[in-house]
């Protein structure tokens, strides 16, 4: 396997591993404040209070734990890539890659936003009446995350206050909020359902699909609009979408979009209306339709993450090929104290090295 490929694995590996928990945070915070709301999570009694204060314990620290690790290793992987340096020779580097790149900029960034959602979740009290606290503030937080991430792609190379950018954004915030509310309901509401009476699982779920679909069929909407603007700016054909590696990755990120939204469809107009019957058989019946729906849905979700992840490191369309890769630049020399008449500052040969949304 060549560098540049090597490069693009282990960077979409990398992202994915950042993304889809920060997905999973959103999902959850937008869920608890659009679906489940006070009054549900009240109605549940108190093992099912329980059982989603742990659920909130293992979604939160679980991802905490598993972004963190993956910060550190996303900046020592892009600092050799950058300088063209191996791990032991990067110490010269780190300060200036922090404090005068645009990557680096990023990266402080992210880690306070994980210090303060940290800090706040922390603080929450564990019963399940408090659950509300620091709500609004997550969200806020968790959305300032989800900008850092715009801001560190294929958006941000022709500036970070642009079209691009908060496409890219609105695109990032539909999916967490959508995606990860799917997961939610594979993982907690078919949990919740087990531990009530058939007619109280009815109802929750009845309860939990009506407040969800529209959510979901906003995020929809909001993320075809934007996925739309996104690929005609990368330059993805309409109607030749296969001209280039990166196309191709979209046309198959949107299939799997579609098997999801079609499988939430089904879930929409088949297993809530017969819910809604009330028949008692029938009611057993569609749960067990939700059950598998929402279990396949969930999985074609965590593949339209990944598929998010790779396109991230995937030259846009129109650039260079998919194992070009997208940092192709000569190594630079290594960091001197004071840049000479003749040859350019450390600084001035990383900058060059990086590619153009890493040092606006």
């Amino acid at each position: 396997m060549n560098m540049p490929f090597s490069h693009l694995l282990v960077g979409s590996i990398l992202r994915g591993l950042e993304l889809i928990p920060l997905m999973l945070l959103m999902g959850w915070q937008g869920f608890l404040a659009l679906v489940l709301r006070s009054d549900t999570i009240a109605s549940q009694g108190p093992d099912g209070c329980k059982a989603i204060v742990r659920f909130d314990r293992r979604v939160t620290i679980g991802a905490l734990a598993l972004i963190l690790p993956v910060m550190v290793i996303t900046f020592g992987h892009q600092s050799m890539m950058m300088s063209r340096r191996p791990l032991e020779e990067l110490g010269p580097f780190v300060w200036p890659i922090l404090t005068k790149t645009h990557f680096g900029n990023v990266i402080v960034g992210q880690a306070a936003l994980w210090v303060c959602f940290a800090a706040v979740w922390s603080r929450r009290a564990t019963s399940p009446a408090s659950m509300a606290r620091g709500r609004g503030v997550l969200l806020g937080l968790g959305a300032l995350w989800c900008l850092t991430q715009s801001l560190s792609g294929h958006s941000a190379d022709q500036g970070n206050w642009t079209a691009d950018v908060l496409a890219d954004w609105l695109h990032l915030l539909a999916v967490s909020f959508w995606a990860g509310g799917v997961v939610v309901l594979a993982l907690l509401v078919p949990s919740l359902m087990k531990r009530g009476e058939p007619a109280e699982a009815r109802a929750l779920l009845i309860r939990v699909l009506e407040r969800f679909s529209p959510v979901a069929m906003t995020c929809v909407a909001v993320l075809v609009a934007a996925g739309l603007f996104n690929a005609h700016k990368r330059g993805v054909a309409l109607f030749s979408p296969f001209q280039s590696d990166y196309g191709g990755l979209v046309v198959f990120k949107v299939v799997l979009t579609a098997v999801a939204v079609g499988l939430g469809g089904f879930s929409k107009f088949v297993v809530l209306p017969a819910l809604r019957r009330g028949a008692e058989g029938g009611s057993a019946s569609s749960a067990g339709q939700f059950r598998r729906a929402i279990g396949v849905e969930a999985g074609v979700v965590l593949l339209v993450m990944l598929a998010a992840a790779v396109l991230t490191q995937t030259p846009p369309a129109g650039n260079v090929s998919l194992t070009a890769g997208p940092m192709t630049h000569p190594p630079m020399s290594h960091p001197t104290i004071g840049p000479s008449p003749k040859e350019p500052s450390s600084m001035d040969q990383m900058n060059h090295a990086m590619p153009e949304s890493m040092h606006h």
